[in-house]
Protein backbone atom coordinates (compact mmCIF):
# COMPACT_ATOMS: atom_id res chain seq x y z
CA UNK A 1 0.00 0.00 0.00
CA UNK A 2 1.35 3.69 -1.19
CA UNK A 3 1.65 5.78 2.02
CA UNK A 4 0.34 9.12 2.20
CA UNK A 5 1.98 11.92 3.91
CA UNK A 6 1.06 15.43 4.17
CA UNK A 7 2.57 18.34 6.96
CA UNK A 8 -0.15 20.52 8.74
CA UNK A 9 1.58 23.50 10.52
CA UNK A 10 -0.55 24.87 13.46
CA UNK A 11 0.93 27.69 15.86
CA UNK A 12 4.04 26.46 17.26
CA UNK A 13 3.36 22.74 16.64
CA UNK A 14 3.92 20.88 13.68
CA UNK A 15 1.87 17.38 12.72
CA UNK A 16 3.14 14.98 10.81
CA UNK A 17 0.36 12.80 9.66
CA UNK A 18 1.86 9.55 8.94
CA UNK A 19 -0.28 6.65 7.33
CA UNK A 20 -2.88 8.26 9.58
CA UNK A 21 -1.49 8.20 12.45
CA UNK A 22 0.20 11.98 14.13
CA UNK A 23 3.34 12.62 15.81
CA UNK A 24 3.77 16.11 17.09
CA UNK A 25 7.31 17.73 17.78
CA UNK A 26 7.12 20.68 19.61
CA UNK A 27 9.06 23.99 18.69
CA UNK A 28 10.00 26.40 21.48
CA UNK A 29 9.39 30.24 20.89
CA UNK A 30 12.54 32.38 21.12
CA UNK A 31 12.53 35.31 23.79
CA UNK A 32 12.06 38.65 22.36
CA UNK A 33 12.61 41.70 24.86
CA UNK A 34 9.75 44.83 23.63
CA UNK A 35 10.71 47.18 25.99
CA UNK A 36 11.98 47.60 30.02
CA UNK A 37 10.27 49.42 32.90
CA UNK A 38 11.63 52.68 33.61
CA UNK A 39 13.33 52.92 36.71
CA UNK A 40 12.46 55.07 39.66
CA UNK A 41 13.78 58.94 38.81
CA UNK A 42 14.92 57.07 35.70
CA UNK A 43 17.82 55.81 37.23
CA UNK A 44 19.21 52.44 37.66
CA UNK A 45 21.92 52.40 40.68
CA UNK A 46 24.40 49.50 40.79
CA UNK A 47 23.29 48.96 44.34
CA UNK A 48 21.01 47.14 42.93
CA UNK A 49 17.22 46.28 44.47
CA UNK A 50 15.52 48.18 41.99
CA UNK A 51 12.23 46.39 40.38
CA UNK A 52 12.44 45.92 36.97
CA UNK A 53 9.67 45.09 34.62
CA UNK A 54 10.72 43.10 31.57
CA UNK A 55 8.08 43.09 28.55
CA UNK A 56 8.66 40.57 25.62
CA UNK A 57 7.04 37.32 23.97
CA UNK A 58 8.01 34.30 24.64
CA UNK A 59 9.51 34.44 28.24
CA UNK A 60 7.31 31.95 29.93
CA UNK A 61 10.07 29.13 30.70
CA UNK A 62 12.87 31.65 32.09
CA UNK A 63 15.74 29.86 33.25
CA UNK A 64 18.11 32.86 33.62
CA UNK A 65 18.48 36.14 33.06
CA UNK A 66 22.08 38.05 31.87
CA UNK A 67 23.19 42.10 32.61
CA UNK A 68 25.71 42.43 30.10
CA UNK A 69 27.35 40.06 27.64
CA UNK A 70 31.38 40.75 29.11
CA UNK A 71 33.56 39.99 31.74
CA UNK A 72 31.65 41.77 33.79
CA UNK A 73 28.52 40.87 33.54
CA UNK A 74 26.00 39.94 36.12
CA UNK A 75 23.82 36.56 35.67
CA UNK A 76 20.44 35.37 37.72
CA UNK A 77 20.76 32.09 37.50
CA UNK A 78 17.54 31.08 39.30
CA UNK A 79 13.80 31.61 39.11
CA UNK A 80 12.44 32.22 42.65
CA UNK A 81 9.84 34.35 44.31
CA UNK A 82 11.84 38.02 44.94
CA UNK A 83 11.55 38.98 48.89
CA UNK A 84 10.37 41.96 49.73
CA UNK A 85 12.35 45.10 50.34
CA UNK A 86 16.07 45.85 48.69
CA UNK A 87 18.48 43.17 47.81
CA UNK A 88 21.75 43.12 46.03
CA UNK A 89 21.83 39.38 45.21
CA UNK A 90 19.18 39.92 42.59
CA UNK A 91 16.31 37.73 41.43
CA UNK A 92 13.21 37.55 38.81
CA UNK A 93 9.51 35.80 38.69
CA UNK A 94 8.44 35.10 35.34
CA UNK A 95 4.56 36.64 35.39
CA UNK A 96 3.89 35.50 31.81
CA UNK A 97 4.61 34.87 28.87
CA UNK A 98 4.96 38.51 28.15
CA UNK A 99 6.44 40.07 31.15
CA UNK A 100 8.86 39.25 34.36
CA UNK A 101 9.12 40.93 37.29
CA UNK A 102 12.83 41.45 38.51
CA UNK A 103 14.44 42.72 41.49
CA UNK A 104 17.98 44.04 39.80
CA UNK A 105 21.34 42.52 40.98
CA UNK A 106 24.62 44.72 42.02
CA UNK A 107 26.12 46.15 38.34
CA UNK A 108 29.33 47.73 37.85
CA UNK A 109 28.28 51.18 36.23
CA UNK A 110 27.73 50.88 32.52
CA UNK A 111 25.14 50.59 30.21
CA UNK A 112 24.48 47.05 29.77
CA UNK A 113 22.22 44.66 27.33
CA UNK A 114 19.32 42.73 29.20
CA UNK A 115 18.63 39.44 27.77
CA UNK A 116 16.44 36.06 28.76
CA UNK A 117 17.56 32.76 28.02
CA UNK A 118 14.44 29.96 27.97
CA UNK A 119 14.86 26.99 26.39
CA UNK A 120 14.23 28.05 23.36
CA UNK A 121 17.47 30.58 23.20
CA UNK A 122 18.24 33.64 24.29
CA UNK A 123 16.97 36.77 23.06
CA UNK A 124 18.56 39.08 20.46
CA UNK A 125 20.11 42.80 21.85
CA UNK A 126 18.67 45.93 20.76
CA UNK A 127 18.15 48.81 21.94
CA UNK A 128 14.88 48.32 23.57
CA UNK A 129 16.83 46.02 26.22
CA UNK A 130 19.66 48.61 27.09
CA UNK A 131 19.78 49.38 30.66
CA UNK A 132 21.98 52.52 32.22
CA UNK A 133 23.81 51.41 35.56
CA UNK A 134 24.24 54.30 37.65
CA UNK A 135 26.88 54.69 40.67
CA UNK A 136 25.75 56.63 43.73
CA UNK A 137 28.00 58.69 45.26
CA UNK A 138 29.88 56.69 48.65
CA UNK A 139 29.30 57.59 51.98
CA UNK A 140 31.38 58.84 54.39
CA UNK A 141 33.70 56.30 56.06
CA UNK A 142 33.97 54.26 59.63
CA UNK A 143 36.74 52.70 60.77
CA UNK A 144 36.57 49.33 62.78
CA UNK A 145 40.00 50.74 64.32
CA UNK A 146 41.79 54.06 64.51
CA UNK A 147 45.64 53.35 64.57
CA UNK A 148 47.81 50.03 64.50
CA UNK A 149 50.89 48.85 62.50
CA UNK A 150 51.69 48.81 58.84
CA UNK A 151 49.70 45.57 57.47
CA UNK A 152 46.67 46.34 59.83
CA UNK A 153 43.23 44.95 59.03
CA UNK A 154 40.25 47.64 58.69
CA UNK A 155 36.67 47.20 58.22
CA UNK A 156 35.52 50.07 56.42
CA UNK A 157 31.83 51.06 56.90
CA UNK A 158 29.79 53.80 56.04
CA UNK A 159 29.27 56.26 59.20
CA UNK A 160 25.89 56.21 59.24
CA UNK A 161 25.60 52.67 59.81
CA UNK A 162 23.64 52.15 56.50
CA UNK A 163 25.39 49.37 55.56
CA UNK A 164 22.98 48.26 52.55
CA UNK A 165 22.75 51.78 50.81
CA UNK A 166 26.39 52.25 51.34
CA UNK A 167 27.38 52.41 47.86
CA UNK A 168 31.08 50.86 48.50
CA UNK A 169 29.82 48.12 45.89
CA UNK A 170 32.38 47.62 43.26
CA UNK A 171 35.55 50.22 44.98
CA UNK A 172 38.07 51.15 42.58
CA UNK A 173 40.44 52.56 45.40
CA UNK A 174 41.14 53.20 48.77
CA UNK A 175 42.72 56.47 49.85
CA UNK A 176 45.31 57.55 53.11
CA UNK A 177 45.06 61.26 52.57
CA UNK A 178 47.49 63.39 55.31
CA UNK A 179 46.31 66.60 55.73
CA UNK A 180 50.02 67.77 54.13
CA UNK A 181 51.78 65.43 52.31
CA UNK A 182 51.54 62.46 49.56
CA UNK A 183 48.27 60.62 49.92
CA UNK A 184 49.32 57.15 49.90
CA UNK A 185 46.65 54.61 47.55
CA UNK A 186 45.42 51.25 48.04
CA UNK A 187 43.71 49.48 44.36
CA UNK A 188 45.09 46.53 44.99
CA UNK A 189 41.93 43.65 44.72
CA UNK A 190 41.13 41.08 45.53
CA UNK A 191 43.50 40.59 48.49
CA UNK A 192 45.89 37.87 47.27
CA UNK A 193 47.11 35.29 50.12
CA UNK A 194 49.61 36.27 52.17
CA UNK A 195 48.90 39.99 51.50
CA UNK A 196 50.72 42.29 49.63
CA UNK A 197 53.32 44.36 51.15
CA UNK A 198 51.70 47.45 49.34
CA UNK A 199 48.16 46.68 50.81
CA UNK A 200 44.82 45.58 49.33
CA UNK A 201 41.41 45.56 49.78
CA UNK A 202 38.50 43.23 49.53
CA UNK A 203 34.67 43.89 49.35
CA UNK A 204 32.49 42.11 52.03
CA UNK A 205 28.90 42.62 51.82
CA UNK A 206 28.99 46.08 50.74
CA UNK A 207 32.04 47.01 53.19
CA UNK A 208 35.36 46.49 52.38
CA UNK A 209 38.08 44.82 54.71
CA UNK A 210 41.48 47.11 54.09
CA UNK A 211 44.85 45.49 54.80
CA UNK A 212 46.69 49.06 55.72
CA UNK A 213 49.80 49.40 53.36
CA UNK A 214 53.39 48.83 54.66
CA UNK A 215 55.13 51.70 52.76
CA UNK A 216 54.46 55.52 52.09
CA UNK A 217 53.29 56.46 54.89
CA UNK A 218 54.62 58.58 57.73
CA UNK A 219 54.39 56.77 61.70
CA UNK A 220 52.26 59.61 63.78
CA UNK A 221 50.73 61.24 61.07
CA UNK A 222 46.79 61.32 60.87
CA UNK A 223 45.50 59.82 57.43
CA UNK A 224 41.97 60.51 56.93
CA UNK A 225 40.42 57.07 55.15
CA UNK A 226 38.48 57.67 51.57
CA UNK A 227 36.65 55.16 49.44
CA UNK A 228 36.55 55.66 45.74
CA UNK A 229 34.06 53.72 43.10
CA UNK A 230 32.74 54.58 39.99
CA UNK A 231 30.11 57.23 41.84
CA UNK A 232 32.76 59.36 43.27
CA UNK A 233 34.94 59.41 46.45
CA UNK A 234 33.40 59.76 49.96
CA UNK A 235 33.40 62.97 52.01
CA UNK A 236 35.84 63.23 54.79
CA UNK A 237 34.69 62.53 58.01
CA UNK A 238 37.02 63.39 60.86
CA UNK A 239 35.16 61.56 63.85
CA UNK A 240 35.14 58.00 62.16
CA UNK A 241 37.77 58.24 59.26
CA UNK A 242 40.87 59.18 60.53
CA UNK A 243 43.69 56.24 61.31
CA UNK A 244 46.96 56.99 62.69
CA UNK A 245 50.42 54.19 61.59
CA UNK A 246 51.98 53.48 65.50
CA UNK A 247 55.79 52.73 64.99
CA UNK A 248 55.52 49.83 68.04
CA UNK A 249 52.95 47.99 69.93
CA UNK A 250 53.16 48.66 73.91
CA UNK A 251 49.68 47.61 75.60
CA UNK A 252 49.00 49.46 78.76
CA UNK A 253 46.59 49.17 81.72
CA UNK A 254 46.13 45.14 80.64
CA UNK A 255 43.83 42.49 82.82
CA UNK A 256 43.99 39.09 82.82
CA UNK A 257 44.25 38.08 78.95
CA UNK A 258 41.97 35.46 77.13
CA UNK A 259 43.95 34.26 73.72
CA UNK A 260 42.15 32.12 70.76
CA UNK A 261 43.10 31.45 67.12
CA UNK A 262 41.36 31.95 64.11
CA UNK A 263 40.58 28.33 62.49
CA UNK A 264 43.36 29.02 59.59
CA UNK A 265 45.84 29.74 61.98
CA UNK A 266 45.90 33.20 60.66
CA UNK A 267 45.43 35.03 63.67
CA UNK A 268 46.04 35.33 67.49
CA UNK A 269 43.60 37.17 69.24
CA UNK A 270 43.79 38.52 73.06
CA UNK A 271 41.02 40.73 75.15
CA UNK A 272 41.63 41.65 78.06
CA UNK A 273 39.18 44.27 80.47
CA UNK A 274 41.49 47.44 80.82
CA UNK A 275 42.67 48.15 84.21
CA UNK A 276 42.21 52.01 83.52
CA UNK A 277 38.53 51.74 82.50
CA UNK A 278 37.11 48.61 82.68
CA UNK A 279 36.26 48.20 79.04
CA UNK A 280 37.08 45.77 76.90
CA UNK A 281 40.12 46.11 75.07
CA UNK A 282 42.05 43.82 72.01
CA UNK A 283 45.08 43.37 70.29
CA UNK A 284 46.06 40.97 67.27
CA UNK A 285 49.08 39.27 65.64
CA UNK A 286 48.81 38.58 62.09
CA UNK A 287 52.50 38.02 61.62
CA UNK A 288 52.89 41.46 63.61
CA UNK A 289 51.23 43.21 66.35
CA UNK A 290 48.01 45.30 65.55
CA UNK A 291 45.95 47.61 68.47
CA UNK A 292 45.60 47.47 70.79
CA UNK A 293 41.91 48.89 70.43
CA UNK A 294 39.67 49.73 73.37
CA UNK A 295 35.16 49.30 72.67
CA UNK A 296 33.92 52.03 74.77
CA UNK A 297 30.61 51.11 73.32
CA UNK A 298 30.51 48.36 74.90
CA UNK A 299 30.41 49.60 78.70
CA UNK A 300 32.15 48.22 81.31
CA UNK A 301 32.77 44.89 81.77
CA UNK A 302 32.54 42.92 85.41
CA UNK A 303 34.99 40.10 84.81
CA UNK A 304 37.66 39.15 82.57
CA UNK A 305 36.36 38.39 79.22
CA UNK A 306 35.34 34.59 77.80
CA UNK A 307 36.72 34.31 74.02
CA UNK A 308 36.21 31.45 71.02
CA UNK A 309 36.39 31.91 67.44
CA UNK A 310 33.55 29.05 65.59
CA UNK A 311 34.66 27.28 63.55
CA UNK A 312 34.41 28.01 60.54
CA UNK A 313 36.18 31.32 61.49
CA UNK A 314 33.23 33.17 60.44
CA UNK A 315 32.31 34.95 64.09
CA UNK A 316 35.04 36.36 67.30
CA UNK A 317 32.64 35.89 70.17
CA UNK A 318 33.37 37.65 73.86
CA UNK A 319 31.13 36.93 76.63
CA UNK A 320 31.64 39.09 80.04
CA UNK A 321 30.24 39.50 83.61
CA UNK A 322 28.02 42.82 83.47
CA UNK A 323 25.88 44.69 85.37
CA UNK A 324 23.69 42.48 88.33
CA UNK A 325 25.73 39.87 87.33
CA UNK A 326 24.45 39.58 84.03
CA UNK A 327 25.80 37.29 81.07
CA UNK A 328 26.52 39.63 78.23
CA UNK A 329 27.85 39.27 74.38
CA UNK A 330 29.29 41.37 71.84
CA UNK A 331 30.35 39.16 68.74
CA UNK A 332 32.57 40.60 65.35
CA UNK A 333 31.61 39.25 61.77
CA UNK A 334 33.40 41.85 60.02
CA UNK A 335 31.87 44.78 62.31
CA UNK A 336 31.33 44.43 65.91
CA UNK A 337 27.44 44.09 67.14
CA UNK A 338 26.26 44.05 70.82
CA UNK A 339 26.23 44.70 73.44
CA UNK A 340 23.58 42.13 74.20
CA UNK A 341 22.49 41.06 77.29
CA UNK A 342 21.71 37.38 77.39
CA UNK A 343 20.60 36.68 81.22
CA UNK A 344 18.07 39.09 80.38
CA UNK A 345 16.78 38.65 76.93
CA UNK A 346 16.73 34.92 76.85
CA UNK A 347 17.17 33.08 80.10
CA UNK A 348 14.80 34.94 81.95
CA UNK A 349 16.68 36.99 84.13
CA UNK A 350 18.20 33.07 86.03
CA UNK A 351 21.47 32.18 86.59
CA UNK A 352 23.68 35.21 87.88
CA UNK A 353 26.93 34.93 86.86
CA UNK A 354 29.43 34.91 90.07
CA UNK A 355 32.68 34.79 87.94
CA UNK A 356 33.99 35.40 84.52
CA UNK A 357 32.54 33.07 82.16
CA UNK A 358 34.41 31.06 79.81
CA UNK A 359 32.66 30.24 75.97
CA UNK A 360 33.89 27.21 73.38
CA UNK A 361 32.31 26.71 69.93
CA UNK A 362 31.51 23.11 68.64
CA UNK A 363 31.73 22.21 64.93
CA UNK A 364 28.12 22.19 64.54
CA UNK A 365 28.34 25.89 65.63
CA UNK A 366 26.79 25.40 69.21
CA UNK A 367 28.06 27.83 71.28
CA UNK A 368 28.93 26.54 75.34
CA UNK A 369 29.45 29.07 78.32
CA UNK A 370 29.93 27.91 81.55
CA UNK A 371 30.18 30.02 84.53
CA UNK A 372 30.33 30.01 88.29
CA UNK A 373 26.90 30.49 89.75
CA UNK A 374 26.79 32.91 93.03
CA UNK A 375 26.24 29.43 94.61
CA UNK A 376 29.56 28.61 93.88
CA UNK A 377 28.03 25.83 91.64
CA UNK A 378 28.94 24.74 88.09
CA UNK A 379 26.29 26.62 85.58
CA UNK A 380 26.27 26.26 81.77
CA UNK A 381 23.67 28.16 78.93
CA UNK A 382 23.97 27.20 74.96
CA UNK A 383 22.75 28.99 71.82
CA UNK A 384 22.16 26.68 68.27
CA UNK A 385 20.24 28.53 66.93
CA UNK A 386 18.18 29.56 70.09
CA UNK A 387 19.10 29.93 73.96
CA UNK A 388 18.78 27.15 76.16
CA UNK A 389 19.41 27.14 80.10
CA UNK A 390 20.59 28.12 82.36
CA UNK A 391 21.52 24.85 83.83
CA UNK A 392 22.85 24.05 88.05
CA UNK A 393 25.14 21.26 87.80
CA UNK A 394 24.89 20.72 91.63
CA UNK A 395 26.86 17.40 91.59
CA UNK A 396 29.87 18.48 89.95
CA UNK A 397 31.97 20.34 92.38
CA UNK A 398 32.09 23.52 94.56
CA UNK A 399 34.21 26.21 92.50
CA UNK A 400 36.08 28.65 94.05
CA UNK A 401 37.49 30.17 90.50
CA UNK A 402 36.15 30.59 87.08
CA UNK A 403 36.13 27.47 85.39
CA UNK A 404 38.02 26.83 81.87
CA UNK A 405 36.37 24.90 78.78
CA UNK A 406 37.16 23.16 75.82
CA UNK A 407 35.76 20.69 73.41
CA UNK A 408 37.75 17.99 71.93
CA UNK A 409 38.27 18.06 67.90
CA UNK A 410 36.27 14.94 67.31
CA UNK A 411 33.25 17.10 69.15
CA UNK A 412 33.18 13.72 71.84
CA UNK A 413 34.16 15.55 75.21
CA UNK A 414 33.68 18.99 76.48
CA UNK A 415 36.24 20.06 79.12
CA UNK A 416 35.83 21.93 82.51
CA UNK A 417 38.66 22.53 84.60
CA UNK A 418 38.40 25.28 87.45
CA UNK A 419 39.89 25.69 91.34
CA UNK A 420 37.26 23.84 93.19
CA UNK A 421 36.59 24.68 97.07
CA UNK A 422 39.54 22.56 98.37
CA UNK A 423 42.38 24.48 96.74
CA UNK A 424 42.76 21.62 94.07
CA UNK A 425 42.59 21.59 90.86
CA UNK A 426 39.40 20.12 89.39
CA UNK A 427 37.64 18.60 86.33
CA UNK A 428 34.35 17.63 85.02
CA UNK A 429 34.09 15.93 81.54
CA UNK A 430 30.93 15.51 79.14
CA UNK A 431 30.94 12.24 76.94
CA UNK A 432 27.01 12.55 76.42
CA UNK A 433 26.59 12.19 80.33
CA UNK A 434 28.56 14.50 82.61
CA UNK A 435 31.46 12.51 84.80
CA UNK A 436 33.28 13.76 88.02
CA UNK A 437 34.62 15.61 89.35
CA UNK A 438 37.78 14.07 89.58
CA UNK A 439 40.66 16.21 91.54
CA UNK A 440 44.31 16.55 91.46
CA UNK A 441 46.72 18.60 93.11
CA UNK A 442 46.46 22.40 94.39
CA UNK A 443 46.49 25.48 92.27
CA UNK A 444 46.49 29.05 93.18
CA UNK A 445 44.40 30.36 90.49
CA UNK A 446 41.73 29.31 87.47
CA UNK A 447 43.23 27.26 85.58
CA UNK A 448 43.60 27.09 81.13
CA UNK A 449 42.62 24.14 79.19
CA UNK A 450 43.64 23.28 75.88
CA UNK A 451 43.40 20.14 74.00
CA UNK A 452 45.43 19.46 70.90
CA UNK A 453 43.93 19.13 67.81
CA UNK A 454 44.50 15.12 67.74
CA UNK A 455 42.59 14.83 70.68
CA UNK A 456 46.08 12.77 72.10
CA UNK A 457 46.48 15.52 74.94
CA UNK A 458 44.92 17.59 77.58
CA UNK A 459 47.18 20.42 78.52
CA UNK A 460 46.32 22.33 82.29
CA UNK A 461 48.13 25.24 82.56
CA UNK A 462 47.96 27.69 86.04
CA UNK A 463 49.42 30.38 88.52
CA UNK A 464 51.45 28.61 91.48
CA UNK A 465 51.35 30.98 94.87
CA UNK A 466 54.60 32.56 93.83
CA UNK A 467 53.20 33.63 90.56
CA UNK A 468 55.07 30.51 88.40
CA UNK A 469 53.49 29.34 85.52
CA UNK A 470 52.47 25.90 86.17
CA UNK A 471 51.50 22.96 83.48
CA UNK A 472 49.65 19.47 83.74
CA UNK A 473 49.27 17.21 80.98
CA UNK A 474 47.41 13.96 80.24
CA UNK A 475 48.15 11.88 77.68
CA UNK A 476 46.12 8.69 79.29
CA UNK A 477 48.01 9.26 82.84
CA UNK A 478 48.44 12.33 84.47
CA UNK A 479 52.01 14.24 83.65
CA UNK A 480 53.61 16.63 85.95
CA UNK A 481 53.16 19.62 87.35
CA UNK A 482 55.87 21.47 85.41
CA UNK A 483 57.30 24.80 86.86
CA UNK A 484 58.20 26.63 83.09
CA UNK A 485 58.63 29.72 84.95
CA UNK A 486 61.81 28.18 86.80
CA UNK A 487 62.72 25.95 84.23
CA UNK A 488 62.38 28.02 81.10
CA UNK A 489 61.87 31.13 81.99
CA UNK A 490 64.92 31.63 84.05
CA UNK A 491 62.15 33.13 87.02
CA UNK A 492 61.27 36.05 84.91
CA UNK A 493 57.60 37.01 84.27
CA UNK A 494 55.85 36.68 87.07
CA UNK A 495 52.18 36.14 87.07
CA UNK A 496 49.65 38.06 88.87
CA UNK A 497 46.42 36.63 86.68
CA UNK A 498 45.34 33.83 85.53
CA UNK A 499 47.32 32.18 82.07
CA UNK A 500 45.41 32.02 79.16
CA UNK A 501 46.29 29.05 76.86
CA UNK A 502 45.63 27.45 73.04
CA UNK A 503 46.92 25.79 70.63
CA UNK A 504 47.50 26.34 67.05
CA UNK A 505 45.51 24.19 64.61
CA UNK A 506 48.39 22.34 62.86
CA UNK A 507 49.69 21.60 66.74
CA UNK A 508 52.99 23.03 65.97
CA UNK A 509 52.59 25.55 68.66
CA UNK A 510 51.59 26.32 72.85
CA UNK A 511 50.87 30.19 73.41
CA UNK A 512 50.45 31.36 76.80
CA UNK A 513 49.51 34.26 77.85
CA UNK A 514 49.55 36.53 81.04
CA UNK A 515 49.07 39.42 82.62
CA UNK A 516 52.65 40.55 84.84
CA UNK A 517 53.52 43.20 87.51
CA UNK A 518 52.41 46.48 86.34
CA UNK A 519 49.59 45.10 84.34
CA UNK A 520 51.74 44.46 81.61
CA UNK A 521 50.97 41.74 78.83
CA UNK A 522 52.92 38.68 79.19
CA UNK A 523 53.89 35.96 76.39
CA UNK A 524 55.63 32.45 76.28
CA UNK A 525 54.96 29.80 73.87
CA UNK A 526 56.15 26.28 72.75
CA UNK A 527 57.30 25.26 69.56
CA UNK A 528 60.27 23.01 67.77
CA UNK A 529 60.33 21.17 71.06
CA UNK A 530 61.43 24.48 73.40
CA UNK A 531 59.91 27.14 75.49
CA UNK A 532 60.25 30.60 73.85
CA UNK A 533 60.20 33.64 76.03
CA UNK A 534 58.44 35.35 78.48
CA UNK A 535 58.06 38.54 76.16
CA UNK A 536 56.60 41.49 77.93
CA UNK A 537 54.63 43.67 75.37
CA UNK A 538 54.27 46.29 77.32
CA UNK A 539 58.00 46.71 78.30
Amino acid sequence: MRSSRRSVLLGSVLALVLSGGFVTVAHATVPAITSLSVAPGGTWTTEGGQQLIIYGTGLTGATSIQFGLTSNATVVLSTFACPTGTGSAGCFTVNSDLQITVLTPGHPQSTADVTVTTPGGTSSTSSADQMMWVASPPKAVSLSVHSGSPGSRITVAPADGQQELSAYDFTTRVDFVPASGPTISVSTHPCPSPAPAAGCYQESADLDILTAPTTGFTFGTIYDVKVTTAGGTSPVNPSTDQFTFVTSFSPQSVGAPQVAVTPDGSTQLVFWKSTATNQLAEAWYTGYWNGPVGFPQLGALSSTPGVAVTKDGSTQLVFWQGPSGHLMEAWYTGVWNGPLDITNTYLGGHGILGSAPSVTTTKDGTQLVFWRGTDGHLAEAWFSGTWHGPVDFTTLGSLTSAPSSTITADGSTQLVFFQGSDGRLTEDWFTGVWNGPARFGAVSSQPSVAVTPDGSTQLVFYKSAAGHLLESWYTGTWNGPVDFTTTAFGGTGLLTSSPSATVTVDGSTQIVFWQGSGNTLWEGWYAGGAWHGPVNYSG
